[in-house]
This record gives C-alpha cells, structure tokens and sequence, in this order.
C-alpha cells in the first residue's frame, strides 16, 4: 500500500480531518500538474473519488453545476479502492490520465464516449505516459477500455515523484471495500493491519447449472438444478409428453 508521512493520521494530538486531507491533496497535485505538464491550459474542475466497476478513474465533462450562475464544470473522479495495492505515484497517473481528456476536451477533438483515439495517445505521451490495453510495453494504445504505465524518467514521473518526495500529495485513506482491519498473530501489541477480506463460503447451489434430456426425442436444455422441465418433443414429431431428467 502506497503511504507517505504527512496529511493527517493519529497519536499527534491533532484532529484528523480525513476529507480536508484527502481533497485538499489531489487538488495541490492537480494544480502542480496543470502548471508543469499541461502549461495551465487546464480549468478548475471537480475532483471526487467514486468507485466503479472495472476504470481507477474516469472523466465526464460537464457533469457538475453551479446552482446560482448555472455555469458548468467537469468532473474527474478516481476510485478509491484502488489506493489499497497502488503506490502514490502510480494513483496520480491515474489522476494525469484524466486530465489528458480534459485536455482534448477543452482543446481536441474527443472521438464517441469512451473511446480512446490518436489524438489523445499523443498528449499522454506528450506528459510521459505510455497508453496500452495491458498497462504494460507493446500493448494496444486505442480502443474503448484503455489504461497506461509510466514512462521511466519522463515528464510525469519527475514532477510527480518531486510532489511525493516533498510531502505535497500523500497518501493517507483508502476505501477497504474488500478487505478488514486485522491484528495479525504475534504481531507486537496494538499492530494493525489492512488484509483482503475472506471470502463467504457459497450457500447452496447458486450459479451451478444442470443439464436436462428427455429420453425420448433426445432433446437437452440447461438450467438451475431442480427443475420440473417438460418436452413436447420437435415441431413436426408427436409423442406423449416426457419429463426431462437432470443428468
């Protein structure tokens, strides 16, 4: 789990504010990686953590609105779940990928919804990132569900390794959908730690499928077990009705 040293946490006396914390970070990274890597090219948008399906993040223009000047603004919005596993570079790749849609947004050609074309292969390679399918070297760089990995020693990982490295984006909270708190065995007195959750053992049949034949015309259909499945037989072919049987 990617952590740095500062932005909140227990035992300093200080009351930890969690959302000021978390926020106010993504917002100073945003702010550096606007002025560095995008030439301040980029407007103010809402960022906002969300968890999703399968994307560590995602951005949909004009989603938000300002209810007295009705003037809209994008959103950029990172999974939380995926702080667990990743280091806090890696989280702000994911912070930078976004922007380079906000970018052609605001001043590209942007394909259909979704769809990751040239145009924008090209700035995130302009900042140092390398789009691919795989998240690794040789994959496919356009199509509809695409990720990236990080240049060695370009652009984007100098300037976000400086913000880390200074203390400027850390860290600090994570959603733990799929894990618990655990005190490990033997560990010294008072250790905690974050480990994925154990699975529920399965109940029942749930999501297993039998197969049904009737004897008489050979007829097969599946289906969950425990069914009362009856075959008329083919169109054009008459026989008394038959009860398939589960094999």
């Amino acid at each position: 789990m990617g952590t740095s040293s500062n932005g909140g946490g227990s035992g300093s006396g200080k009351v930890v504010k969690p959302t000021d914390v978390t926020y106010r970070g993504f917002q100073a990274a945003y702010d550096v990686f606007n002025r560095q890597l995008f030439g301040r090219r980029l407007p103010p948008c809402m960022i906002t953590l969300r968890t999703f399906r399968k994307a560590r993040g995602y951005f949909s223009p004009d989603r938000f609105v300002h209810l007295t000047d009705v003037t809209t603004t994008h959103e950029i919005a990172l999974d939380p779940r995926q702080f667990m596993d990743r280091t806090a570079v890696e989280v702000l790749s994911t912070l930078a990928h976004e922007m380079c849609h906000l970018e052609q947004r605001e001043h590209g050609t942007p394909s259909r919804n979704g769809y990751h074309n040239r145009e924008w292969v090209d700035l995130m390679a302009r900042i140092g990132l390398v789009a691919s399918d795989t998240g690794r070297p040789g994959g496919k760089q356009t199509g509809q569900a695409m990720t990236h990995y990080i240049e060695p020693g370009g652009r984007f990982e100098k300037v976000a390794r400086g913000l880390v490295d200074a203390g400027r984006f850390t860290l600090r909270w994570a959603d733990i959908e799929g894990f618990i708190v655990d005190e490990p065995t033997g560990g010294a007195q008072g250790a905690k730690a974050v480990v994925p959750a154990p699975k529920p053992p399965r109940s029942g049949r749930a999501g297993v499928r039998a197969k049904y034949l009737c004897a008489t015309c050979g007829a097969a259909v599946w289906g969950k077990p425990g069914l009362a499945i009856g075959c008329l037989g083919p169109i054009d072919t008459v026989h008394e009705p038959d009860v398939m049987t589960e094999i």
